[in-house]
């Protein structure tokens, strides 16, 4: 076997069945997140998208619109400080850089969460969010050993 070979059989195909359906994420504040920075088109399609319960709830319930409304952006930062929510913290530190390996993270947090979660929805529309260049970085690092879903194993594509 040539070595390509025996490189591309180590890598493990995305296996929908591979996720347990968990989330590690504080939805409350994921959303208190995406709502105060909805100026912002992208964090206003990740709050319609992810959340459309509680987006349709703070247009229709004023009582909560009116708690949401007086939210600030360092409110809700130091909210998941103080409650020691390190992974939110970083997942939605994540979504705002969009760097190569923050794209690859929250591409890896989506198949953890699995289809429909509101990891896999955010992970959809960063990445239609993503320059073309960026896409590609983002394909070749799928295939190093710095692209794995636990501390060992091979790495993962996704599609």
């Amino acid at each position: 076997a040539t070595t390509t070979f025996k490189i591309m059989r180590e890598i493990q195909p995305w296996v929908t069945g591979m996720s347990d359906n968990s989330s590690r994420l504080a939805h409350d504040a994921a959303f208190k997140w995406f709502y105060v920075n909805r100026k912002d088109d992208l964090y206003k399609k990740l709050a319609k998208t992810c959340y459309p319960e509680e987006y349709a709830q703070s247009r229709d319930d004023k009582d909560y619109a009116k708690d949401l409304k007086l939210l600030t952006k360092e409110g809700v930062l130091e909210e998941l400080k103080k409650n020691k929510e390190k992974h939110t913290l970083g997942w939605i530190e994540a979504v705002g850089r969009q760097t190569v390996l923050d794209i690859l993270f929250l591409r890896r947090e989506a198949i953890k969460a699995g289809p429909g979660s509101v990891e896999w929805n955010a992970s959809r529309i960063v990445w239609g969010n993503t320059s073309e260049r960026a896409k590609a970085e983002c394909f070749e690092l799928m295939h190093t050993s710095i692209n794995k879903i636990g501390k060992s194993g091979p790495p993962r594509r996704y599609k």
